[in-house]
């Protein structure tokens, strides 16, 4: 196993202690970012919900950060390496079918026409052949 590996080349090197501290200092920041990065994309959409504009700010956080850290408790049990697999194995057939719908419901509800020209207004260059193409046949065939 790698963590394995990784804890005896740290053992092995010079100034293995520093390494350590480093390395085990590294993964905390690359978590604690990417939890920030998904609350934010969270609280973004639930701050526009009409429903809770009367729900104060750090209420609203509060609660979303209490529920992901009971969601993410599952995970230090002793079934918890179980549970990862099991999120590992089947949690991208989710991703995949959102994926699939907002690009079906983009191209061809909204409509493959305005949404070029959506593009257009926002950015001032129109998508290319290569886009239209990926998006209107190519795309929907792959990850349907």
């Amino acid at each position: 196993r790698l963590r394995h590996v990784m804890a005896d080349v740290f053992t092995k090197i010079p100034g293995a202690p520093f390494w350590s501290a480093l390395f085990f200092m590294m993964l905390l920041s690359l978590g604690l970012g990417s939890q920030i990065g998904i609350m934010e994309g969270v609280m973004s959409t639930l701050f526009d919900q009409p429903s809770l504009k009367h729900v104060k700010k750090p209420v609203l956080v509060g609660c979303v950060a209490v529920g992901c850290f009971s969601i993410g408790l599952v995970f230090t049990t002793g079934a918890g390496e179980y549970w990862l697999t099991l999120f590992d194995s089947f949690g991208a057939a989710g991703l995949t079918f959102i994926a699939f719908t907002e690009l079906v419901s983009v191209m061809y509800v909204y409509g493959h026409n305005r949404f070029t020209k959506d593009i257009e207004n926002m950015t001032g260059v129109r998508p290319g052949l290569y886009w239209q193409l990926m998006w209107r046949m190519i795309l929907p065939h792959l990850s349907g």
